[in-house]
């Protein structure tokens, strides 16, 4: 057990406030600490105090992040129509487009004046012959030569062997022979009529 006293100045035992004016206020028997004992039950709120002075204001504070977009609000109303601006400079030239359709044919003109009759050209020599193809074959007329001597060569299939009849007589043009402008259509149309009687061409065959 210790004997203190209490100090003069700020009365705790031992002094606190560093002046140890002890012994003013008598002396005390300090014992043996005891336990700390339960806290007591929490006293009921007391009641708000006024409202204190306004305080300075802060500095700013740092700007905050940028928040999201907001909707889009309803379209206003139109504005009044300004005035016509200036005629800009005329822009460069655009690229050619695509042709467009065809146009109607248009009405045919007026018939030309006759022209001039041409010299009269040589008199050509038809040289006619005939060939005989194998059955089966397709009838041909070639013509070979030239412009002023042309040679018609007539390939006519062999047909295959029917029973014995009169037969028709064929103009013996086995022999190439010579035939001028004047009656080269006769022999020729002659030749024709003679493969048609004798069945060789079909009736309407040219």
């Amino acid at each position: 057990m210790l004997i203190y006293r209490r100090c003069s100045i700020c009365g705790n035992c031992p002094c606190s406030c560093g002046t140890y004016g002890c012994g003013s206020y008598g002396t005390y028997i300090r014992g043996i600490t005891g336990p700390t004992g339960a806290t007591g039950a929490t006293g009921a709120t007391g009641p708000i105090g006024p409202t204190g002075a306004t305080g300075a204001t802060g500095e700013t504070g740092p700007a905050g992040e940028i928040g999201p977009i907001g909707a889009t609000g309803a379209t206003g109303a139109t504005g009044p129509i300004g005035e016509t601006g200036a005629t800009g400079a005329t822009g460069p030239a655009g690229e050619i487009g695509p042709t467009g359709a065809t146009g109607p044919i248009g009405e045919t003109g007026a018939t030309g004046a006759t022209g001039e009759t041409g010299p009269v050209g040589a008199t050509p020599v038809i040289t006619v012959q005939v060939e005989t193809g194998t059955p089966g074959s397709d009838a041909t007329v070639v013509q070979t030569g030239t412009a002023e001597n042309p040679v018609l060569t007539f390939t006519i299939p062999r047909g295959d062997t029917g029973p014995t009849e009169q037969a028709a007589a064929v103009p013996d043009v086995a022999t190439p022979s010579t035939a001028t402008a004047e009656n080269v259509a006769d022999t020729v149309n002659a030749l024709l009529a003679s493969l048609r009687a004798a069945g060789l061409l079909a009736p309407d065959a040219q």
